[in-house]
């Protein structure tokens, strides 16, 4: 028997019908699915004495559920009624890698279900899913499914639909519903998913340099991702970029794997040196001992740039005044209900940071000559 802590409402408060703060689980489920209010509860359930409505958390819920089923019909868009018979080797990076991880995640949740502890099990299936699984080992082993080479295509389709149906075994017990319709469309499965063996982590190859491997591709995809997006360089834009690795290793890994940062970062051209000198006019990120440069001039009008970041930095701060001014008002904090409050400060927080990254921004377009 697992007995719950004591659901409350968003401010704290035991809900109650006099007060008009009770929930009906039965119209969270109309709006969200019942999978969406197990797996929403599951995630905020804490050892605690209370736990509060989980009303963002709802949201996130019905967004990886949807995630999930995306990721799952374009696994089975591939495999049709194919099952394919494990490849003699793996030899792609994103295979090694997310088997790996499958491995490492198992262990995790097996471990947390033991001791009870469900919303941390919740927590691991969740990351392994929407960040291992589709963020990075989808997009990464389109390369396979796409291939000409039946060979390439067949070992990645086994890769693919092993991974999935451990998913589907692991978020069995948080939203089953979903697995069990999803594990019914998988080829060569047969009865409930209720029945089938829940994974061990013995079961997954596991290869701990391709999850080192793995953290470089990772490190420099990010790196570019996160310049593109500080930079407002357009998504359909290409980008030419300079690597430095002074280990040499890392260097032969970068090298040998560059097609994939290719596709999943947008760029054109790429080198990789053990030392480099910062290219003019470029943008760069910082990854463990090594570093990537993105080229900017030719892509990026500077003059157009200074004039945005100057618009956004005084509609920002406009913001934040107002703001500042409604928290230094006693009238205003006396009287706003908690949550306005709370938004008030909120904003001024976010304000802050986001001001201090556009005016470094400034600064570095500044510098630059046209």
């Amino acid at each position: 028997v697992y007995i719950t802590p004591l659901i409350v409402d968003a401010q704290g408060q035991k809900m109650s019908k006099s007060k008009g703060n009770s929930v009906d689980p039965l119209e969270l489920m109309e709006t969200y699915g019942a999978d969406a209010l197990r797996l929403a509860l599951t995630h905020a359930t804490s050892k605690g004495r209370t736990l509060r409505t989980p009303t963002t958390q709802l949201d996130d819920a019905r967004n990886f559920l949807n995630k999930l089923w995306n990721a799952s019909r374009f696994v089975l868009m591939h495999l049709g009624e194919e099952r394919p018979e494990p490849p003699p080797a793996l030899s792609r990076l994103e295979d090694r890698f997310i088997l790996s991880r499958l491995s490492a995640t198992t262990r995790t949740v097996r471990e947390h279900l033991d001791v009870y502890n469900f919303n941390l099990a919740a927590e691991e299936a969740y990351s392994f899913v929407w960040r291992d699984f589709c963020d990075w080992y989808l997009e990464m082993a389109k390369q396979g499914l796409y291939a000409k080479d039946e060979t390439l295509k067949r070992s990645t389709l086994h890769v693919a639909q092993e991974v999935l149906a451990a998913v589907l075994k692991l978020a069995h017990p948080f939203m089953p519903f979903i697995t069990e319709e999803i594990w019914q469309r998988l080829p060569g499965r047969n009865g409930s998913i209720m029945a089938a063996t829940f994974p061990e982590p013995g079961d997954f190859y596991v290869d701990a340099d391709a999850l080192s491997d793995m953290d470089l591709v990772m490190g420099v995809v990010t790196g570019i991702r996160n310049i593109r997006g500080e930079m407002n360089i357009p998504p359909s834009k290409h980008v030419s970029i300079v690597i430095e690795a002074p280990e040499e290793r890392d260097a032969e890994i970068l090298r040998s794997n560059m097609d994939y940062v290719q596709s999943l970062a947008k760029v054109d051209s790429a080198g990789v040196r053990s030392r480099a000198a910062k290219p003019e006019a470029s943008a760069t990120a910082v990854f463990g001992h090594n570093q990537v440069h993105v080229l900017l001039k030719g892509l990026l009008d500077f003059g157009e740039e200074r004039k945005r970041l100057r618009k956004e930095i005084a509609k920002i701060e406009k913001e934040m005044e107002t703001a500042t001014k409604k928290l230094s008002n006693e009238q205003f904090m006396s009287k706003a209900p908690k949550d306005i409050v709370d938004s008030v400060r909120e904003k001024v927080e976010t304000g802050s940071v986001k001001l201090e990254k556009l005016n470094h921004n400034l600064k570095f377009f500044e510098g630059i000559n046209d």
